[in-house]
């Protein structure tokens, strides 16, 4: 078949063997001229409307008629339709889906418009949180029953840092949706934020449910057992910390914990094992040394103690202040009182102020002499009102008496009183004020009430045993400085146990058959006993 050529006029295909188009009748052959052609020039006009032409026109510009043709234009797009017409139903098709795909979209938006929670979804991805949140607590408010619009509530309200709001949205989710495990945990997560008593309750109830609907989750025994712990449950912390183990065997953290639970609930025994395994697993782990330390140091291991708390600040942990106090309190037992300070003065670096750390090194200033820097400390305590504060009054008048300030001792021991001070230490310093004062009376009567306060408080049988002395009550006496080395036992560091042991002997030997003392040992014993 020879190759189909364009027609130059319409574009049709034709044979370009043809000397003129069969479709519009326009000459396909160089040389050759279309039919009509020679009419049309002797009339000049259009066949149709007999409007003027050109010679070379095809189209009337007038009416559209095919000057080679004699046919209109819209005639010839009729006829091309009507030839096409074995394919209408396509163009209906793709009609038609254009119309549903429309619908689609616009049932969608409409659906979104009309859905407060993928609203506020899309008004809190544009940053509009408070619209959203707004928007919400509208509709949870007539409906009460859609647990998505709570959680996404208690996202919003998370966002803005209204804690105590979102707790109550999460728990709600939760509770509308108990296989919500992410509602209960964001529940916990803002009620344990809050720091509050009164919400512990409530977080042990959704962590309770949480791992009794999935008894595997590790995770959840874990933060059930720390939230127990909050509550001074021993013994319900331990057990959930042994079923997340059980669960998690090789969890450092965890093991870390069961070790502290143990040695809470004085199980130092099980605690030192849990602690070697986890300090097994992480070598050198900062924070599991300073749990080993506090341990032994409650067994009463204070070389082992101190060494363990000092490798432990050495390294990294994130309970250095509270390794470095204890371990401060230790040497401080040992009156290691300037290795102590340098121990609290660690503790005390940065965050804020700690009453204990503040306490303990005015005492180690006052035990190395410096009274001047102790009394500020301690002042400052009581200023301030603390659970030292009542202390920090007692050692202040104990620095007056010893400056022989009794009436600044007086002040302080009046102070110490409105603060609840220990009733035994308040009333054995009164009484020697009231001694230093020249009033044995009222400073017998200051010591027997401290006796009474507390009867294992050696100072107050050793000031009451010598002012008894004194008095020349040499019996009462003997038996009260008796007692007062029976208390301070075999450890008399810090005492005054071998002066007073020698005075007990002394007067045992001068002691007449009647019961009285000689002359002589009478001399001896006011003496010493002042």
């Amino acid at each position: 078949m020879a190759a189909m050529i364009n027609c130059p006029y319409c574009g049709k295909l034709a044979d370009p063997k043809l000397d003129n188009c069969p479709h519009c009748g326009g000459y396909l052959q160089k040389g050759g001229a279309p039919r009509g052609v020679g009419e049309r020039k002797r009339r000049q006009t259009c066949p149709s409307c007999h409007a003027l032409v050109q010679e070379s026109d095809i189209i009337c510009v007038a009416c559209g008629t095919n000057l080679l043709t004699g046919q209109k234009v819209a005639q010839e797009r009729a006829a091309a339709v009507q030839a096409g017409s074995r394919t209408p139903w396509l163009v209906g098709a793709a009609a038609t889906l254009f119309v549903l795909l429309l619908a689609g979209i616009g049932y969608a938006m409409l659906t979104m418009s009309r859905d407060p929670v993928q609203r506020a979804m899309r008004l809190s991805a544009d940053g509009k949180l408070l619209e959203a949140t707004s928007l919400l607590e509208n509709y949870v408010a007539k409906n009460t029953s859609n647990p998505a619009a709570y959680f996404e509530l208690g996202k919003l309200q998370l966002a803005t840092n209204q804690l105590p709001a979102a707790a109550a949205s999460f728990e709600t989710a939760s509770q509308l949706d108990p296989n919500n495990a992410d509602a209960a945990l964001s529940a916990v997560v803002c009620l344990a934020a809050q720091k509050n008593e009164g919400t512990r309750d409530r977080e042990i109830a959704l962590l309770e449910r949480l791992v009794k609907q999935n008894p595997q989750d590790a995770r959840s025994w874990h933060l059930l057992a720390l939230a127990r712990g909050t509550k001074d449950d021993l013994p319900g912390q331990v057990e959930a910390l042994g079923k997340a183990l059980t669960l998690d065997s090789a969890n450092v953290e965890m093991r870390l914990s069961l070790g502290i639970a143990e040695a809470l609930g004085n199980n130092l025994a099980a605690a030192a094992q849990h602690l070697q395994q986890a300090l097994q697993a992480s070598p050198g782990n900062g924070d599991v040394l300073a749990a080993l330390g506090t341990a032994a140091s409650m067994k009463g291991d204070t070389a082992g103690a101190s060494q363990t708390l000092a490798d432990a600040i050495r390294g990294q942990t994130n309970v250095a202040a509270q390794a470095a106090t204890r371990l401060a309190l230790l040497l401080i037992g040992e009156g290691r009182f300037r290795e102590a300070q340098e121990y609290l003065n660690q503790a005390g670096t940065g965050g804020a102020s700690n009453p204990t750390v503040a306490f303990y090194r005015a005492v180690c200033l006052q035990a190395q002499g410096l009274t001047a820097e102790a009394l500020l400390d301690f002042e400052a305590l009581v200023q301030g009102g603390g659970p030292y504060a009542g202390r920090a009054a007692l050692q202040s008048a104990q620095i007056y008496l010893g400056q022989g300030n009794a009436d600044r001792a007086r002040q302080a021991l009046d102070r110490a009183q409105q603060l609840d001070a220990d009733a035994a230490i308040l009333n054995t310093l009164r009484g020697r004020v009231l001694s230093a004062a020249g009033d044995a009376t009222q400073a017998q009567e200051a010591y027997k009430a401290a006796i009474v306060a507390d009867p294992t408080y050696a100072s107050a049988h050793l000031e009451s045993g010598l002012l008894l002395v004194r008095r020349q009550v040499f019996s009462e006496g003997l038996r009260e400085l008796e007692r007062y080395l029976e208390l301070v036992g075999p450890d008399r560091a810090g005492t005054r146990a071998e002066e007073i042991e020698q005075l007990v002997t002394q007067l045992k030997q001068t002691l007449t058959e009647e019961g009285e003392p000689s002359a002589q040992s009478l001399s001896t014993a006011r003496r010493e006993a002042s």
